[in-house]
């Protein structure tokens, strides 16, 4: 496998390059890839689109780069960060902190040629952390929830209780496919 990484940030590439000594590494912007169209199988986004200036021009960056049939994985904060900005409970250390609503994501992958194939919202430990503070019985609830097999961590098959998780849970996860050609190997 070869492994490109990108990050807007020395810092990061750094980290990277100590888990993956043979990697490809670049300072780059996520709405600015320096990637040929159509070149890479899979992209993957951890936690950053959140931060992205504009969010949309990222996904069609990850679009543009993605080989036909290829995947992406992108994860996100989900909406209940949102929430916690709003009752103060919560102050992001990034310049930008966006959370977006499952619907602006599912558009964001529509406008740029990508199937939402997979979507779900896991973990309750960090917010559920911040609202112990006005709710101390909280914390009985996080404990529970920190266990692997606990309700916040575990997927579920139904549509609809899937796109609540991705409101009120920790985080978000999408995995995506741009229209065309099927990957034929490792394809998951």
């Amino acid at each position: 496998i070869n492994v490109i990484s990108s990050d807007i940030t020395m810092e990061h590439i750094i980290r990277a390059k100590e888990n993956n000594t043979n990697g490809i590494f670049n300072i780059a912007s996520a709405e600015k890839l320096p990637y040929k169209s159509n070149s890479i199988d899979v992209v993957v986004s951890n936690a950053a689109i959140e931060h992205f200036d504009k969010p949309e021009v990222g996904v069609r960056e990850i679009s543009r780069v993605l080989k036909p049939g290829g995947k992406a994985v992108i994860t996100s904060d989900c909406y209940s960060w949102r929430i916690l900005q709003i009752i103060r409970l919560y102050r992001s250390r990034m310049p930008i902190d966006k959370a977006m609503t499952f619907f602006k994501f599912r558009k964001m992958f529509s406008d740029n040629d990508l199937t939402l194939e997979k979507y779900e919202g896991w973990g309750v430990t960090h917010y559920f952390r911040r609202l112990e503070k006005i709710i101390p019985f909280l914390k009985r609830f996080r404990i529970l929830s920190e266990d692997d097999l606990s309700w916040a961590n575990t997927s579920s098959s139904n549509d609809l209780i899937n796109i609540i998780r991705t409101y009120i849970l920790d985080e978000n996860l999408f995995v995506v496919r741009k229209a065309g050609e099927q990957i034929k190997k490792n394809d998951h």
